[in-house]
């Protein structure tokens, strides 16, 4: 992870924050599976992730879902609504592990931006990121074969906290479980990964490098 994205630099930011933006704002807790916002919802606060991962969809009228990115500790979510008057959501925010979040008032976070040069230009990183991790996604997603941006997802997931659910890279990949159960296999075979009630693990990391740079 990017290191402007490390938890300890925001929650110095918190803590030096003017005092009325701290006073207004709120320390909400979700469990696993609870949704922050949903898509299409009239946006009234930015939510500063303090703990956990959520992912971020968009949702068709069918119900099927578009995976988005994942936001961990560190990220600043519904910012964009906000700076853009207020504008809906435009997706939907689930926690998939239990998480904590700062649930900052609109006007608040705006008198923050406009008085804290630094959680301005945190913020400003943290937009650009999310831009480029969006467009590198998009551009995956037309070009690449499932089995190079699963590897690929793997590689990545390895490196952070916590379990890798398979219903997690399912969705995240846009795939089939079947299609993905059929990749897993073959990882397994080459002694690469497993798949355990659900939930993957990297057996080699330098393994999955080979096999990916070979795909």
């Amino acid at each position: 992870m990017n290191a402007f994205l490390d938890i300890s630099v925001l929650r110095q930011l918190i803590k030096d924050c003017p005092p009325e933006v701290y006073r207004q704002s709120e320390i909400k807790t979700l469990k696993t599976g609870e949704i922050l916002f949903c898509q299409g919802e009239t946006s009234q606060y930015v939510y500063i992730i303090l703990k956990g991962n959520l992912k971020a969809y968009l949702c068709n009228p069918l119900g099927a879902k578009y995976f988005l990115l994942i936001q961990h500790a560190g990220q600043i979510v519904g910012e964009v609504e906000t700076l853009l008057g207020g504008m809906p959501y435009i997706g939907t925010l689930e926690a998939i592990e239990d998480s904590t979040v700062l649930a900052v008032p609109q006007p608040m976070y705006e008198r923050w931006l406009s008085e804290d040069h630094r959680f301005s230009l945190y913020v400003h990183k943290l937009l650009c990121n999310n831009f480029y991790l969006l467009i590198k996604k998009s551009a995956e997603d037309g070009l690449y074969p499932l089995k190079y941006r699963l590897m690929n997802l793997l590689g990545y997931l390895h490196g952070e906290d916590g379990p890798i659910q398979k219903k997690l890279l399912v969705e995240t990949l846009g795939a089939t479980e079947q299609s993905v159960e059929q990749i897993l296999g073959e990882l397994t075979e080459k002694g690469i990964a497993e798949c355990r009630d659900g939930v993957i693990k990297v057996l080699s990391i330098d393994l999955l490098n080979k096999e990916f740079w070979l795909s």
